[in-house]
């Protein structure tokens, strides 16, 4: 696949560079090369882009970069959809289907966590997490692309990275924008260790996305307050109440209170392959309706 970008250098160097500089990992992107060319074979297309009857004038750039990589089936956000189209089709869902449905989708959120936990042994944010931005192989292998708003905690040399103003620290969609982002951002009055803002942002946007997920399946509802609950049909699920709990623990709003990455992998990973290791339940109360 071929992406196209009219962002500014440093948005496009960062969608670029920070994947390369990265080592391999099997679950982030692997860009195959990056050119600078002329616009004009695009041009014809600008008016599927441009609502029929908007007065606005969209004018498009005469040359641009262009960044090749591997093509992907489809998104993480389209599997989700295709995954209710599904179970709305077979109307009736016993309990075996429904763990099986939710052991995919934690193996999902696994493979999410090692690639947080890839970008955070290198000093990496991504800043933009969302369904769009994880593509999906055949496979069930999960690929997180879209670097455009990643940054590194590190300098080139190694020394910490200082936002110097407010618009340093932001996010690339509003569920990225963690309890820390927003604060900073709205209260900065001196430059700040990007470290001291974006150390758990990723987890906490990651955690958000997957609770949604979970709801949108079915597997939690939300009490009067908004609060992430097990329905009660659902308590003997296996996995889920350990599930709910690890994910609440990652949204928790005060960065110090919330879990880290290697915790969430070792929680996870006990839940889903020791069965009978449920420590991570006993520790932490979820409520069922």
């Amino acid at each position: 696949a071929v992406v196209s970008t009219q962002s500014t250098g440093k948005q496009f160097s960062a969608e670029h560079s920070v994947p390369v500089s990265l080592p391999y990992h099997p679950n982030i992107v692997q860009m195959l090369h990056s050119y600078n060319a002329s616009t004009t074979p695009f041009k014809r297309y600008l008016p599927l882009l441009v609502p029929a009857g908007l007065d606005v004038d969209v004018d498009m750039a005469s040359r641009t970069s262009f960044i090749a990589m591997r093509e992907y089936p489809f998104s993480l956000k389209n599997f989700v959809k295709k995954f209710v189209e599904q179970k709305v089709k077979l109307a009736f869902m016993n309990k075996e289907r429904m763990t099986e449905e939710l052991h995919l989708i934690l193996l999902l959120l696994l493979q999410s966590l090692f690639v947080l936990d890839h970008l955070k042994k290198h000093h990496v944010v991504h800043r933009d997490i969302k369904l769009d931005n994880f593509m999906m192989r055949h496979s069930g292998q999960l690929v997180l692309i879209d670097f455009g708003w990643a940054v590194n905690l590190n300098n080139s040399d190694g020394s910490p990275a200082i936002a110097t103003e407010k618009n340093d620290i932001i996010a690339g969609n509003p569920v990225a924008w963690s309890p820390e982002i927003s604060f900073h951002h709205n209260s900065f009055n001196e430059p700040i260790l990007f470290s001291s803002v974006y150390d758990k942002s990723d987890l906490h946007t990651l955690g958000k996305m997957f609770l949604s997920v979970l709801e949108f399946l079915g597997f939690i509802e939300k009490d009067s307050t908004g609060f992430p609950q097990c329905p009660v049909n659902l308590a003997t699920l296996p996995y889920l109440v350990e599930s709910i709990s690890l994910l609440q623990e990652m949204v928790l709003p005060n960065p110090d209170q919330r879990v880290s990455v290697t915790n969430c992998l070792l929680s996870l990973g006990a839940a889903l392959f020791f069965n009978d290791t449920n420590t991570h339940a006993q520790n932490n109360e979820v409520h069922c309706s």
